[in-house]
């Protein structure tokens, strides 16, 4: 197994403080953060490209209007764990949980490039491309290619000594960009609120990448 390395100077942990604020505000700052996951003594990791803010308030939203089942639970829970949910009994999606306790706030992440790592991560993608603009540019492909699943739900990212941290990259200066969010499932709204929903320039990316989901 491969030791983990020393950290760049350039990329810090961020804190529980940076998640406890709206979706609209975090997904944005997520924007050329580094996503990094430990299993097994195999770090992998990739700049975070895309994401989608899911207010509580959102149709779009798995717990709009306060909706608590088993799996949107822990979106109720204190902002900086991970929502790790599952489509269509085969792909596993990545979503970070931000604000208030209770709040049922959620960011989605759509895309990565990755930085670290890129041969186990082409590994769990089955991937022979040398071109790897498309191994992690999508959100199932994003949570196979860092080993995220069910197992993961629930955990911080933001404590030195979880499998699955994010760093603020002190160097990122990128530009970013919105856009209407992606194949959005909407149940149980009025048709307004969904057309609303539908709208909402809500997705955010890094207007310069290569590595995003289309």
């Amino acid at each position: 197994m491969s030791e983990r390395k020393p950290m760049a100077e350039h990329l810090q942990l961020l804190s529980q403080d940076f998640f406890i604020k709206e979706s609209l505000t975090v997904a944005p700052a997520l924007i050329g953060c580094v996503i990094e996951t430990n299993k097994d003594g195999l770090v992998t990791s990739g700049k975070i490209t895309e994401t989608e803010a899911y207010p509580s308030h959102d149709a779009a939203s798995h717990a709009f209007k306060g909706k608590r089942t088993p799996r949107t639970e822990i979106q109720f829970a204190q902002g900086g764990r991970l929502y790790m949910y599952q489509i269509m009994g085969l792909h596993f999606m990545t979503s970070i949980v931000v604000g208030e306790e209770n709040n049922a706030d959620v960011v989605f992440i759509r895309s990565i490039e990755p930085l670290s790592g890129v041969e186990k991560m082409k590994e769990r993608r089955k991937y022979i491309s040398e071109d790897i603009k498309r191994l992690a540019s999508g959100p199932g492909m994003l949570s196979v290619a860092l080993g995220l699943n069910k197992d993961d739900n629930g955990l911080l990212v933001y404590n030195n000594d979880s499998k699955v941290k994010i760093y603020k990259d002190k160097n990122y200066t990128a530009e970013v960009a919105t856009g209407k969010r992606i194949n959005l499932g909407i149940h149980g709204a009025t048709p307004e609120e969904g057309r609303a929903a539908i709208e909402q320039l809500w997705r955010f990316f890094d207007k310069n990448s290569k590595f995003l989901s289309r």
